[in-house]
């Protein structure tokens, strides 16, 4: 029988690998995938010249919005206190860090990654 839930959970973490071969491609080093708080999820945590939390988004098409039409304001004030979070249990308060949006469509059979940058100043 189809499960939905298994499938979008396989195509979440397809796109969570491509996001960060991407990542490495340029120059960022992965420090954690998928970690949970009970104020939500980090997709990918990454390092290059400070700390990158990357939100990952991924869209068949484009026919009801680009992926990053997906990150509303709600979730970006969860995903804030899941940072703060993650922050104060790795004694990294005082650390310079950044959100990002990582928003990946298939388009010609192909992935298109486009990056959006310190989506938090969008609050």
């Amino acid at each position: 029988m189809y499960d939905q839930p298994v499938q979008t959970r396989s195509i979440g973490f397809l796109a969570e690998s491509a996001a960060c071969r991407y990542l490495v491609e340029h120059g960022f080093r992965i420090v954690k995938r998928n970690w949970t708080c009970r104020w939500g999820e980090l997709d990918i945590i990454a390092a290059k010249d400070k700390l990158y939390f990357f939100e990952v988004k991924f869209r068949r098409s484009v026919r009801y919005g680009s992926a990053c039409d997906y990150v509303t304001a709600k979730k970006l004030k969860t995903l804030r206190r899941a940072i703060d979070r993650y922050l104060y249990l790795n004694k990294l308060t005082d650390a310079p860090w950044q959100l990002d949006v990582l928003g990946i469509q298939l388009k010609y059979r192909k992935l298109c990654i486009k990056r959006y940058q310190n989506v938090l100043g969008f609050l």
